[in-house]
């Protein structure tokens, strides 16, 4: 019979555990970066939360924006925006010309972006050009088939932009404040966060780790998480999370309807797990 203990509402990870695995990726990444001798490239000084989902997302290119309290993009690291708007958007560039917005370097709409866009080779430029893209939120949909597959797939989608306001204070607070955010994917079975920069302090990495940690705990359910990691893009990682085996057993028991049930906020009785074996310390790990 099912045990009647009561579901965790979230994944509780100790800021000691989160400040041990910070000290330890550090290590791995400098012993990586002697090794290479200095031939890093920027995703590689990235650290990043990779989340494992034993019930896959459904949320298609429509990331959830997180606000950082240490925001990734930095203008000094040589970090710059495009703005893409809609072809009946006559004020933006005029605006951000207005209060300009530090890196950002370039309003284009829709019609100009199709025709300078039209090739892969194009669309790869502008990727190697800019490090964040940013859309007027009306236009979030169509973006896929402007920037190209490759930057889809490297999850370089566009920060929503709500371009319709009243000033151009309004704008420029908006972009800001999507320049200092990082996006979370809920689609498939493994989603990867950026958190903070190699060379940001262990107090501002632990910061961020713990807002996207906060974020995740409101938009996954909890058996949903099958692991937790932190990571750089290559090479080897610290395991912060594992569901334990009866959970993940009683997950995989699951009909897609109660899994879909489930995603939606609905309680299904018979998966249930004892919270005391939602924490686990933390230990190295291999990731691919």
């Amino acid at each position: 019979p099912v045990n009647s203990m009561v579901l965790p509402q979230n994944v509780s990870i100790s800021d000691d555990t989160l400040k041990r695995a910070i000290e330890d990726l550090r290590k791995q990444l400098e012993e990586s970066k002697e090794s290479q001798a200095a031939q890093l490239i920027d995703d590689v000084d990235t650290i990043q939360l990779q989340i494992s989902l034993q019930i896959a997302g459904q949320r298609k290119n429509t990331p959830i924006v997180i606000k950082l309290p240490h925001p990734l993009f930095d203008v000094a690291n040589g970090d710059s925006a495009i703005l893409f708007v809609s072809d009946n958007d006559t004020q933006s560039k005029g605006r951000l010309q207005e209060v300009p917005v530090a890196g950002v370097e370039k309003v284009i709409n829709l019609g100009k972006a199709r025709k300078n866009l039209a090739t892969y080779k194009l669309k790869r430029d502008l990727m190697k050009r800019y490090s964040v893209y940013l859309a007027d939120e009306a236009i979030i949909p169509m973006m896929p088939s402007i920037i190209g597959k490759k930057a889809m797939d490297a999850k370089k989608i566009p920060f929503p932009i709500k371009t319709k306001v009243s000033s151009a204070q309004a704008l420029a607070g908006n972009v800001k404040a999507a320049l200092s955010s990082t996006q979370l994917f809920l689609f498939g079975t493994c989603t990867v966060v950026r958190v903070a920069h190699f060379d940001s302090s262990n107090e501002e990495i632990l910061d961020n780790l713990k807002e996207v940690i906060r974020v995740m705990n409101e938009r996954i359910p909890v058996l949903a998480i099958e692991g937790i990691i932190l990571k750089s893009s290559k090479g080897k990682g610290i395991v912060l999370y594992k569901a334990p085996g009866e959970v993940v057993a009683k997950v995989a028991m699951m009909t897609p309807e109660e899994k879909l049930a489930y995603w939606g906020g609905s309680k299904v009785s018979t998966v249930q797990v004892d919270k005391e074996n939602v924490n686990l310390p933390a230990k190295e790990a291999t990731t691919a």
